[in-house]
């Protein structure tokens, strides 16, 4: 729907908890940036109270 948005912090790149997974990852900030957009963007538009069904761990980490 046009209009829908996910709020985006201007600290996130240098939060604790993105350093921590970017090190646990062995990934740079933007790829992990990256990645929690699009799994929240995915949870945002496709699941209902968390549950996201259909979505195979696998097809999860294609889309990230």
């Amino acid at each position: 729907m046009a209009g829908d948005w996910i709020k985006m912090r201007a600290d996130l790149f240098t939060h604790p908890k993105v350093i921590r997974i970017s090190s646990a990852l062995k990934a740079d900030n933007l790829r992990t940036v990256g990645g929690l957009m699009s799994v929240w963007c995915l949870f945002d538009v496709h699941s209902v109270d968390g549950e996201l069904e259909g979505y195979t761990c696998e097809a999860i980490d294609s889309l990230i």
